[in-house]
């Protein structure tokens, strides 16, 4: 075997490794349950009851998600290790992680920067998008004119959720925007 040969089979080993984790390893985290009201000229709308989240008022990203993964990983009041879920949610200026809907009552966060919410009664209009995060302020102006055009009230409030880590190939992590409607 030629050396190019060898170099293209660890590579092409390598991407498919890659593709297959987020295919195989992050397609059974859960996600809050919500219902499918019916779409409105085709944008999706969905009514969630209750989000349990933790939350950090974040100044830097992965400040944030270090102190949150930390809670998740035992550093709470029930030394209680957590499941990870999605989406991790980035709204008014918190990055906030979902606590398990099987879950009752969440630990109490022995970080005093960390803070247990629940965001109740959410109704979003709902943009999918692939790829990095840096594709959410297009999303979201794009829904924003779409719920105008359509004449759909809308608070203001938007969420930017991710449902993949960064280990997940580029083109294959999912990502949504949430824009409260009335």
């Amino acid at each position: 075997m030629k050396l190019y040969e060898a170099v293209t089979l660890m590579v092409g080993g390598a991407l498919v490794l890659w593709i297959g984790y987020g295919v195989f390893f992050e397609s059974s985290v859960s996600t809050p349950p919500f219902e499918s009201l019916p779409k409105i000229s085709g944008i999706e709308i969905r009514q969630y009851r209750q989000i349990q989240v933790v939350s950090h008022g974040m100044a830097n990203e992965d400040s944030s998600f270090r102190q949150l993964f930390q809670y998740i990983d035992g550093n709470n009041a029930a030394n209680q290790k957590i499941p990870m879920t999605a989406p991790v949610i980035e709204a008014n200026g918190d990055m906030m992680f979902v606590m398990p809907s099987s879950m009752g009552k969440a630990p109490d966060p022995i970080n005093k920067n960390l803070e247990l919410k629940t965001i109740s009664e959410l109704k979003v209009a709902v943009a999918k998008f692939r790829g990095s995060a840096s594709g959410a302020k297009q999303a979201r102006a794009s829904l924003i004119q779409k719920l105008n055009n359509e004449g759909i009230g809308n608070t203001g409030n938007w969420f930017l959720c991710q449902y993949n880590s960064p280990f997940v190939f580029p083109l294959l992590r999912k990502n949504e925007i949430w824009v409260e409607i009335n």
